[in-house]
């Protein structure tokens, strides 16, 4: 469940969940070819991009193809008061649920990943940002030519459509962009709310006084702290998800459609097939096996690929259908039964994830926050007048509030900082990998550990995330670059069942160190006098959970996710674990690529919804330029 929708409980008694089963949906040219020229599974960000980029050539063939159903507009979905209930739609969801986390107390963590035309773009927080430039330097370090940030941000530019702050936002809120940084002719709108607690710039300046610069626009730098600009539609003040942004206008909404494309949503691809394609014994994808019925004995549709199959499920679906396919860790495969067709250790493998910590806060009588819209049905009924009346007040706010902060501004002493670099030595941390790590994924991890104590030393990647929702009401604190690895792997040959997903939150100690300093640097906020000025106080831990190993248990009984999972196909070379090639190729098959959040070898410091735009807009030029 969201961070936001935790709390929200907290203050009401029920909530309605609706969920449905419905067919398989055929959107395009009225009947199923027997091949394309392109085959993608996955409708999300990456997906949904692809499939409009390729599209674009009129003379192939594309079939895109979704497991989830398209969504209504449900004002859930589309309006930004009502997102945090988003999370609760689960018609749209996988209902994933993590193994016990060992670190968490045993608590199996929900995973909620979007199951709908737009993937996890619809059900998110909209938050448009792409991760600090020396990440991208990493990720070419890893042996990525072309993928530094001179390679990645044009492709964010590309995607974006951006809605420069008013005056009156640029007074009022302190909003500084660069337009350098932003792309004005994209596919995604991107803007900001209409309406701010009036106190978030005190939370700004609260942070000024703890030494916290401010970023001067986040898509150039995010380190510091800033106002967010999200995936909405500025003038209607209204989300613009992959579904809005390339899909709705390729299928008359708003643009031409095309006859060369077809979607189809509630239908499950279950199995890659495979041959091999070429005199040497390459192996190649000639098709995708797909079905609308969630039963392991259901009839099975297979549909041709001549030029190639892209997987673009995300960082959980995508290695699940690897390795149901045959890709993946033989010793894992086999142990399920399944044929063998290319041994590659590293899907499946190197899951990482933003974890973080919730805490509710109450401000003083008189200023405004967001329980009062949802136990005041009057003033939430006058403010949702206001917003389909002319898209203003505070139906309109969307949690615009970030800081992205380096662990050297964080740490609570230098002791602490010392324990945490220690910990982060590489020696050190191959220890805290699971001891069935195979060594060419350990060999990567190796080198990501490198990376990431280099950018901590150097304060050029951020150590946590802070979020102020509802105008103090809740704070979320959450890890950036975690050194904590896990797996998605299949539990059985059945497609229709969830893989086993383990995050190993916490596993490595660097990452509790750095989650409890957070902690503590969050109540360093609560005292600034800016904090002080609206009566911020903390309800949860509360005043009664003090020192270091009690909020350390604080944090293992509510750490919950960010959603954020990467790395499972991850963009390395192959000895270091590697899923894909610099082209997004997988390894050893000759025309099936991966396009989507799994690919990335270590997180950034960012929501990763623009970065997946990025990938997938760059993945587009990739492929075009491998037929012309």
């Amino acid at each position: 469940m969201g961070y936001r929708a935790q709390a929200i409980l907290c203050c009401i008694l029920a909530l309605p969940v609706v969920a449905s089963i419905a067919n398989a949906q055929l959107i395009g040219n009225g009947s199923l070819r027997d091949e394309y020229d392109y085959i993608i599974v996955g409708g999300g960000p990456g997906g949904m991009t692809l499939a409009n980029r390729l599209s674009e050539n009129s003379s192939v063939t594309v079939l895109l193809i979704e497991a989830g159903p398209l969504h209504n507009y449900e004002k859930a979905i589309m309006i930004p008061r009502w997102q945090p209930l988003s999370a609760l739609e689960l018609q749209y969801q996988w209902e994933l649920l993590t193994v016990p986390q060992t670190e968490l107390l045993y608590r199996p963590v929900p995973l909620e990943q979007g199951r709908l035309l737009g993937g996890g773009s619809s059900i998110n927080i909209m938050l448009m940002n792409l991760g600090a430039p020396a990440e991208f330097e990493a990720w070419a370090d890893f042996g990525n030519p072309g993928w530094d940030w001179d390679g990645i941000s044009p492709y964010y530019r590309k995607a974006e459509k951006y809605t420069p702050p008013s005056a009156e936002q640029l007074t009022e809120c302190n909003i500084t962009y660069d337009e350098v940084c932003h792309g004005f002719d994209g596919q995604v709108s991107s803007g900001y709310s209409a309406w701010h607690y009036p106190q978030n710039s005190l939370w700004q300046e609260g942070l000024d006084t703890l030494g916290i610069k401010r970023a001067h626009d986040p898509l150039c730098d995010p380190l510091g702290s800033f106002f967010s600009p999200h995936a909405l539609d500025h003038s209607n003040q209204s989300r613009v998800d992959a579904r809005i942004a390339y899909f709705d206008p390729i299928f008359g909404k708003g643009g031409t459609p095309r006859a060369n494309i077809d979607v189809i949503v509630n239908n499950m691809v279950t199995k890659l097939i495979m041959t091999n394609g070429t005199a040497d014994g390459t192996i190649a994808v000639t098709g995708v096996e797909a079905s609308f019925a969630a039963s392991a004995h259901s009839a099975r549709t297979t549909v041709n690929v001549t030029k190639e199959a892209i997987v673009s499920g995300g960082a959980i679906q995508t290695p699940k259908l690897l390795q149901l396919s045959g890709i993946g860790d033989a010793t894992v495969l086999k142990s399920l039964g399944i044929d063998v067709v290319v041994d590659l250790p590293g899907v499946g493998a190197n899951l990482q994830d933003h974890p973080g910590a919730f805490n509710v806060g109450a401000v003083g009588h008189g200023i405004p926050n967001e329980p009062e819209e949802w136990l005041n049905p009057v003033l939430d009924s006058e403010q949702g007048d206001l917003y389909y009346s002319n898209r203003t007040g505070r139906w309109t706010e969307a949690g615009d509030c970030l800081a992205f902060l380096p662990y050297n501004n964080v740490s609570s002493s230098e002791e602490v900082a010392a324990q945490v670099l220690a910990s982060m030595d590489t020696a050190t941390s191959l220890t805290y990998l699971p001891s069935d790590t195979h060594p060419e994924v350990a060999a990567g991890y190796a080198a990501q550990v490198d990376a990431i104590r280099g950018m901590t030393i150097n304060g050029t990647t951020a150590g946590e995330e802070l979020i102020w929702f509802g105008g103090g009401f809740e704070v979320v604190n959450v890890l950036m670059s975690p050194l904590s690895r896990g797996t998605v792997r299949p539990i059985t040959k059945d497609p229709f069942v969830n893989p086993a997903v383990d995050p190993r939150y916490a596993t490595h100690p660097a990452d509790m160190d750095r989650l409890v300093d957070a902690q503590i640097f969050y109540r360093k906020l609560i005292a600034t006098p800016q904090m002080q000025q609206i009566g911020l106080v903390d309800v949860t831990p509360g005043p009664l959970v003090q020192g270091r190993a009690a909020l350390e248990l604080y944090v293992r009984a509510v750490l919950t996710t960010a959603w954020h999972p990467v790395g499972t196909s991850a963009m390395l070379p192959r000895a270091m674990g590697g899923v894909v090639d610099p082209s997004l190729k997988v390894y050893g098959v000759e025309n099936l690529r991966v396009v989507d959040a799994s690919i990335m070898p270590i997180l950034v410091s960012a929501h990763t919804m623009g970065t997946t735009y990025a990938i997938a807009e760059k993945a587009a030029d990739i492929i075009k330029a491998t037929w012309v």
